[in-house]
């Protein structure tokens, strides 16, 4: 019995010992060592595409704007060069990144790049998002999985899922970059589809770059939200969506001879575009004031605020109905003498009764520079234009380049809004 106690003791010890070893090689490394590892090799991942890779973007927590396609390069020396959707097929932008420790392996933008920074800047250039906060992005992102094939990201701020795929090493980047842009202007012309598989079928409504799927009717109503990012070919969903039993990823545009429409060529799902009501293309589109194009009251209201700014050095340089994180707004962009132009709104109340019939009203809920403008410069008979119902006509019932607003109950207030940007209201 004590030669079996004895022998249990040794072969403990060795257990011990032999488990003592383990951990000491498997914890030789340092967690600051590990990380500075995984950063290098981060780095030769990221330097191992000599043309760059393509970067499926998603701002905004919630994926309200949809996706954006950038390029980017990484190079030596930390430098970066990206090009996007924004700047065209043709521009290119360099800068710096680098590679840090935070929640993990960290790859950061870290110096000014107009592309990049685009979807992250407190005041989006073209005024998208919120006044102070813009489209919300990420100019930080972990590194989850970074492999020669594909690189997954999270958003530092938004936790959104971003993929990167290295481009084919011959490929110029403004071939593949122009047909992603042209798609993405054909498809933002339509707002309403009806999606269609088999016997089921769906209304959908795009704002931005994200459908709204509605199936069924009253309690059985059911509603998914679905971002997307433009492709060259058609569309590609942020995730899969099922509906009717049937789960599709993306859609493919075709032109028929006159009529489009979007189909997922391995299911047969369609998306066929409708021809939109006009007081939808207003509600979900961003349109622009011209002081030429008032009419009646309207154009006195323009006419005060101008009286007020003028002395006061004010320049309105635009001002324009858009979409502020779900609610309708009024935007405007103005700047005191010696000063930079600034982004302020007031949000509206917005009601479609038809087709061709919005009502309007103004909560007073300004942001940025709005209470300012409002009392200082007489913006408040703005609301004298903006309180009301309006018949709505359009140059184009389908495509619309310009909408006409005449109130129902005062039809002296009339004015015509732009699609394309206008720029200084009171020369236009």
């Amino acid at each position: 019995m004590k030669k079996i106690n004895i022998f249990l003791f040794i072969l403990v010890g060795l257990v011990m010992q032999s488990c003592l070893t383990e951990d000491k090689e498997k914890f030789s490394v340092s967690a600051a060592d590990r990380m500075e590892e995984n950063l290098i090799e981060s780095e030769k991942v990221f330097l191992s595409a000599p043309n760059g890779w393509l970067m499926k973007y998603y701002p905004q927590k919630n994926k309200i704007y949809g996706g954006y396609t950038l390029l980017i390069n990484f190079e030596q020396e930390n430098k970066v060069k990206a090009t996007s959707e924004r700047g065209g097929s043709t521009t290119v932008v360099e800068s710096l990144y680098s590679l840090t420790s935070d929640d993990g392996p960290v790859v950061r933008f870290d110096t000014y790049n107009e592309l990049i920074h685009y979807f992250s800047e407190p005041k989006n250039p073209d005024g998208i998002g919120p006044a102070d906060s813009g489209m919300q992005g990420d100019y930080e992102f972990v590194i989850i999985d970074a492999k020669p094939d594909r690189v997954e990201l999270r958003g530092k701020k938004t936790g959104n899922k971003i993929i990167m795929e290295p481009i084919v090493a011959d490929q110029k980047w403004a071939t593949l970059m122009e047909p992603i842009i042209e798609m993405g202007n054909t498809l933002k012309r339509y707002s309403q589809f009806e999606y269609a598989v088999g016997d089921f079928t769906a209304t959908v409504s795009q704002s931005y770059r994200r459908l709204t799927f509605v199936a069924g009717q009253g309690d059985d109503e059911s509603e998914q939200l679905v971002p997307y990012r433009v492709t060259a070919q058609g569309m590609e969903l942020f995730e899969p969506l099922t509906l009717g039993g049937i789960t599709v990823d993306n859609f493919k545009f075709v032109e028929d001879g006159e009529s489009s429409y979007l189909v997922n060529e391995k299911t047969g799902a369609t998306l066929r575009p409708l021809a939109t009501p006009l007081s939808l293309h207003l509600r979900n589109g961003t349109w622009y004031f011209a002081y030429s194009k008032t009419e009646g009251s309207a154009k006195i209201v323009f006419d005060l605020m101008k009286k007020k700014m003028d002395p006061a050095g004010v320049i309105l340089g635009q001002i324009f109905l858009s979409d502020y994180s779900g609610q309708f707004s009024l935007y405007y962009r103005a700047k005191l003498p010696g000063e930079d132009f600034e982004l302020g709104l007031f949000t509206l109340i917005d009601e479609l009764l038809a087709d061709d019939q919005i009502r309007i009203e103004p909560t007073y809920r300004a942001l940025g520079t709005g209470l300012e403008y409002f009392s200082k410069f007489d913006f408040k008979y703005l609301f004298n234009i903006l309180d009301g119902t309006y018949k709505l006509t359009a140059d184009d019932l389908m495509n619309p380049t310009e909408i006409r607003l005449e109130m129902v109950d005062n039809p002296q207030f009339i004015f015509t809004l732009q699609k394309a940007p206008v720029i200084f209201p009171y020369d236009n």
